[in-house]
């Protein structure tokens, strides 16, 4: 763009000066020696004309030059940033700038990213959904997409990119931040199976087990805690709902509120629990314990229920 400008700018003078030559000398031939005066004055008046649209045009060419320079230029932030960046052409896919943090973190100099695609850095499972996702147009920017990439060593990372529109060396170019949450996704991941492997668990024991919040709702209930609330709750006990709910035989509410108050102070308590009188079923033993947060707030109270231990001496509640 500096050169063309130049260009232009050389032959506009060379045109304007071989014009004002010519007409002039034209005016020369043309006028009487007395007229000679009128001509110098109409010689300054185009000089000065002359003059002025040079100075603009400079200032054209200097504004042009100025945004082109500032497009094409890399702010420190965009280097000095420790996430990794880069900026991609948006019609190829081809990287056209990355900084040093992604050049640590996906193992591959500035001069092989500059050779590559996006798709270079996605597993071959992904390719396929990165083109459909840019066949489907992408907006001005982009927040918190999640996507799957490959470094030079074949590692895989989990990562959500920020993008926005950012024209780059006269190119429809993208600029795009990643952040890397592999971590907590794996955590998160192993933390899901951890809780699928104990639910299934828990489902399988051969007795009622219950889980409360400090606020005595249920966070989670068994198939045999379910079955054991089917004569007060027909469909099912749904979890969030209080485990003391309002028509709850007053002296059984009475028991279990005692119990649940001392499991939130912080202790173990196992109780027997005869049942409503009027409820024609066996008692069960039931043992309340508290998990805590580290910091040491109650996170939740794990309840069991059993009838086999009917044989020892029920103690006075």
């Amino acid at each position: 763009m500096r050169g063309v400008n130049t260009v232009i700018s050389f032959q506009w003078v060379l045109v304007s000066i071989l014009s004002s030559t010519l007409v002039m000398g034209a005016w020369y031939f043309l006028l009487e020696p007395e007229e000679y005066g009128v001509l110098a004055i109409l010689l300054v008046l185009w000089l000065v004309v002359h003059a002025l649209l040079l100075h603009f045009l400079g200032a054209q060419i200097d504004t042009a030059k100025s945004d082109t320079d500032q497009a094409d230029a890399l702010p420190e932030l965009f280097e000095t940033h420790p996430l990794p960046m880069w900026i991609y052409a948006k019609k190829t896919l081809q990287f056209l700038a990355v900084n040093e943090a992604a050049t640590q973190a996906y193992g591959y100099s500035r001069e092989a990213f500059q050779q590559m695609r996006l798709t270079a850095i996605r597993p071959k499972t992904e390719t396929r959904a990165l083109l459909d996702h840019f066949d489907q147009g992408l907006p001005p920017t982009e927040v918190g997409d999640t996507w799957t990439h490959r470094t030079k060593e074949g590692k895989l990372k989990q990562v959500i990119l920020y993008a926005r529109a950012y024209p780059f060396k006269g190119k429809d170019a993208r600029l795009v931040a990643v952040y890397d949450y592999t971590t907590e996704y794996t955590s998160r991941e192993l933390h899901r199976k951890q809780h699928a492997f104990l639910q299934e668990v828990l489902d399988h024991i051969p007795q009622p087990v219950w889980v409360v919040d400090s606020d005595l709702h249920l966070l989670y209930g068994n198939p045999l805690f379910q079955q054991q609330m089917k004569p007060f709750f027909p469909e099912r006990l749904p979890e969030g709902s209080p485990v003391l709910w309002p028509d709850m035989d007053p002296a059984v509410r009475t028991r279990y509120e005692k119990h649940y108050a001392l499991a939130k102070s912080g202790e173990t308590v196992t109780f027997y629990d005869p049942g409503p009188p009027t409820h024609e079923r066996e008692g069960q033993w039931v043992s309340l314990t508290p998990v805590h947060y580290p910091s040491g707030r109650l996170q939740y109270i794990v309840c069991a229920a059993s009838q086999e231990w009917l044989s020892i001496q029920v103690p006075h509640s």
